[in-house]
């Protein structure tokens, strides 16, 4: 498995835990040098949208301006942390 990948399975596997029928992730690999970005639909119709919606992201990530720190590439924790939008 390639640095970073998160394979369509793990993506299932979240979809059946929280019954959730569509699924995105965007992972960033540690050193911020790799991004991973994995979807997932439970019918073929879900899987092409989840599919649009993450080249529209990878697109925007692409595009952005924004240049990471040349001393820390991610400013990231010591503890992971987990942030969870409750908007619908």
């Amino acid at each position: 498995m390639s640095k970073g990948k998160i394979p369509i399975k793990a993506a299932e596997r979240i979809s059946d835990q929280y019954n959730c029928p569509m699924v995105i992730i965007f992972a960033i690999t540690q050193d911020g040098e790799n991004f991973n970005l994995t979807t997932y639909g439970a019918t073929k119709a879900l899987c092409r949208h989840a599919a649009d919606i993450g080249n529209k992201i990878s697109e925007a990530i692409m595009n952005s301006k924004i240049e990471p720190s040349e001393k820390e590439p991610l400013d990231m924790p010591d503890v992971p942390m987990i942030y969870e939008s409750s908007k619908k």
